[in-house]
């Protein structure tokens, strides 16, 4: 299972409001890649192009170098899942059922539910540690839980590209860690394609592999974590003033700001 994204200058919009204008990057198998940048610069709306959600107005999205805009919208959803911000499962729906739904690209009128279906719900499970939650209803989990439960959907679709958009949003430190620590196993040891789109500078930095950062529609850079992942770039992209410091554990940067200069309520 493998593909590589590659994104050619891409431009989208919503009504007259021009959100990407003329974005190339691009996130490749086995890799986890960050999507990163200030709130409103088009990461969402990036990923929504790159899944079809949304129209683009000209340039390329390129899965294994197929015109993904361009191609059967079946034959794309057995390539590419999409996690959007924030889902919500109807309620009384059991984990099961949620994850099943991954295998909706999969059926059709002469293909029903078939004993691959099963293994690959199963499987979903597994990797997601949900077997023994199999049952529950998924407004009885946790908020860690739940969200483990759509990445499980995701993954039963077997796509050989993940796209998340803000996972870890409202979770505990704790819970992030645990989920990026899974979508970095997924795309290491399944080969897959993980593009997400995250808010936590640092944590992006401690599990991606590669890193893309926005501004105003905008790419400013595209590449391993420790290239992009400068004071420079978090300057340009942020408007921050920070030191980067290795950690002395893993290597990996860590944005340490600078708070010189900057006055508290009590003074």
């Amino acid at each position: 299972m493998e593909a590589s994204i590659c994104v050619n200058d891409i431009s989208v919009s919503y009504g007259r409001k021009q959100i990407i204008d003329g974005l190339s990057c691009r996130a490749v198998a086995g890799d986890l890649t960050a999507l990163v940048g200030p709130n409103g610069c088009g990461k969402s709306t990036l990923l929504h192009a790159i899944a079809r959600v949304l129209p683009i107005e000209r340039g390329q999205v390129l899965l294994n170098n197929i015109d993904i805009h361009n191609s059967p919208t079946r034959q794309v959803a057995r390539k590419l899942a999409l996690l959007p911000q924030g889902p919500v499962a109807p309620e009384g729906l059991t984990v099961h059922e949620l994850v099943s739904q991954g295998r909706f690209p999969h059926q059709s009128l002469i293909r029903q539910w078939s004993v691959e279906d099963a293994a690959a719900i199963d499987k979903a499970l597994k990797m997601t540690f949900l077997t023994e939650f199999s049952n529950r209803q998924v407004s009885t989990l946790s908020g860690g839980q739940r969200q483990r439960c759509w990445i499980a959907m995701v993954l039963a679709q077997e796509t050989p590209a993940l796209l998340l958009d803000e996972p870890t949003t409202f979770l505990d430190l704790k819970v992030q860690v645990e989920l990026m620590g899974l979508l970095q196993r997924i795309a290491r040891t399944e080969n897959r394609t993980v593009l997400v789109v995250l808010h936590d500078l640092n944590v992006a930095a401690a599990f991606a592999d590669r890193m893309i950062m926005m501004r105003d529609g905008r790419l400013v850079a595209d590449g391993p974590v420790n290239s992009v992942f400068t004071a420079a770039n978090l300057k340009t992209v942020f408007d921050l003033e920070a030191s980067i410091v290795q950690d002395p554990i893993s290597g990996r940067p860590v944005c340490v700001p600078n708070t010189n200069g900057f006055s508290t309520a009590a003074e």
